[in-house]
């Protein structure tokens, strides 16, 4: 099999690893568009290996599905990759693999791939999935090589990591190496991830953004994604249902919340069942939940009192500080900070009026 249809088949494989890449970009099937801290970007998206020696029950690579395998060649791998950043097709590679033979097997095939890279001049964007159960001396050469380096944590809980895959130990193999891979990147400008697959246990969205929470106070995640269970044809969870998209995005939104707007998990809120509301955006369940604090005065209000407003974002936070000190905050100056002054009014008081009936607003 030549080159361009071994990583053809690859890059299919790798398709459920999503941090958020989304449809192929062009007409290459092993490139995408994703984002990454320097922007937008297209990248050469796929495994180094299929080969797989877990059993995880919701993944295409599975050992226990019966398709067809292939092992890229790092050289060929690394020179199809310097071709495409020389005709401007990409800006970044995302390399990844199975368990294939052993964790470090893999973890030496990505790294040299990645290393043959670098030697020919490559000086952009590189990513690199950390195989769970590497070694700490594999995991120090990734992130010396990559400017984002990455690991699945896939559960919130051992538990529901144990009903799905039997040979991931989840405090070993996972979370002691996203341990040893945030002390290994500390007080550099690399960062690292991970992925949730939604759906596939019985998780609550609850237990999911309290584990997130964690890694990013604890191991300085930089963010987490979410990858919404899909059935797959050969695997024992071919006949579960596929998980609403909705949860999926709602997750995002949620865990949007935390990380550029600062809530807190303890402000967060979930439904009965613990988890969140489909019907309704977070930010605004947790105001109408709390809505003896509104409305607020955007005259007086601090930062953090506005950030909590719905259709006041970061931005318009800043912006409505900065302008109540040029002149007398009234409509016009918050429509001029870019709030969204449709949602925020009902949250808001004005020259000491009300804007809306926030008690009306609530039944929406």
């Amino acid at each position: 099999m030549n080159i361009a249809k071994s990583i053809e088949m690859l890059a299919d494989s790798s398709k459920y690893d999503k941090c958020m890449c989304k449809d192929k970009s062009t007409n290459y099937p092993f490139i995408y568009e994703t984002t990454t801290p320097k922007g937008k970007c297209a990248l050469m998206k796929t495994l180094v290996s299929n080969y797989c020696k877990g059993d995880c029950k919701y993944c295409v690579n599975s050992a226990k599905r019966k398709i067809r395998r292939e092992r890229a060649n790092e050289g060929e791998l690394a020179n199809l990759f310097m071709k495409l950043d020389k005709s401007r097709l990409v800006q970044g590679a995302f390399l990844s693999s199975g368990i294939d033979k052993n964790a470090d097997f893999s973890m030496h095939r990505l790294v040299r791939t990645a290393e043959i890279i670098r030697k020919r001049g490559y000086k952009g964007y590189i990513h690199l999935k950390i195989i769970p159960g590497a070694s700490k001396d594999m995991i120090k050469r990734t992130a010396e090589l990559a400017d984002r380096i990455s690991i699945n944590i896939e559960t919130p809980k051992k538990t529901y990591l144990y009903d799905l895959v039997s040979q991931k130990d989840f405090k070993i193999d996972i979370i002691r190496r996203i341990r040893w891979a945030s002390k290994t990147i500390k007080g550099t400008y690399k960062s690292l991830t991970t992925q949730f697959i939604v759906g596939a246990s019985e998780e609550s969205d609850k237990e999911i953004m309290k584990t997130s929470s964690h890694l990013y106070e604890r191991y300085q995640i930089k963010r987490a994604f979410f990858s919404a269970f899909n059935p797959v044809k050969g695997t024992p969870l071919q006949n579960k249902s596929p998980e609403n998209s909705k949860r999926e995005y709602r997750l995002y939104q949620t865990d949007w919340l935390i990380r550029e707007y600062g809530f807190k998990f303890k402000e967060l809120v979930f439904g009965e069942n613990n988890n969140l509301d489909l019907k309704m955006d977070p930010k605004y369940k947790i105001a109408i939940t709390n809505r003896d604090i509104f409305p607020i005065d955007p005259e007086k209000a601090t930062y953090n009192e506005l950030i909590k407003v719905p259709g006041i974002g970061p931005t318009s936070a800043n912006r409505i500080i900065r302008l109540r000190n040029q002149e007398k905050m009234n409509k016009s100056l918050l429509k001029k900070s870019g709030a969204a002054l449709k949602r925020a009014s009902p949250f808001l008081k004005i020259d000491g009026s009300f804007q809306n009936n926030l008690a009306a607003f609530s039944k929406i």
